[in-house]
């Protein structure tokens, strides 16, 4: 399994909504009908956030004969903030009741901290004065999320 950036370049740290690919490798040991793909994206420390299957987008994988290969590339935005997040994929069946094969920790990439805003998700916000004043800030460059040094704190703290 490989992680890699809009460039096709292995990643290990993106920006917050960078687009990222999952690209599944997979090699029957038998005939196999047609089977699924499903990836579960965590938080460091474990907490599920996201999952899809490709029968869910209505895709199967197959047929395949033994030995025969497919790849699965699973595109995606990376809509985090900062923190370290991990991937597992797994094989199965077309109902996903039963496993064919895991691959636990799959793949691993952090989220590097940018101004904007702060907590678990990137949900794109943009803020605007309906009604009133306002007064432009410039690039909002020096606005942000956590502080650095505060955030690394809270993970030492754990």
């Amino acid at each position: 399994m490989e992680l890699v950036g809009a460039d096709g370049v292995p990643v290990v740290e993106i920006r917050p909504s960078s687009p990222m690919t999952l690209r599944v490798r997979l090699r029957a040991r038998t005939d196999v009908e047609v089977c699924s793909v499903a990836v579960v994206v965590s938080r460091g420390d474990g907490t599920h956030l996201y999952e899809v299957h490709t029968t869910w987008q209505g895709l199967g994988v197959g047929p395949l004969a033994p030995d025969q290969e497919a790849t699965v590339d699973l595109r995606f935005i990376g809509h985090l903030l900062a923190g370290h997040y991990s991937v597992a994929v797994s094989v199965t069946d077309l109902s996903g009741r039963e496993t064919w094969a895991v691959a636990a920790d799959a793949a691993r990439f952090d989220v590097a901290p940018a101004p904007g805003g702060a907590g678990l998700v990137d949900l794109a916000a943009s803020a605007s004065v309906s009604d009133g004043p306002a007064v432009r800030l410039g690039d909002a460059s020096g606005t942000g999320p956590i502080p650095l040094p505060r955030l690394q704190r809270r993970r030492a703290q754990g």
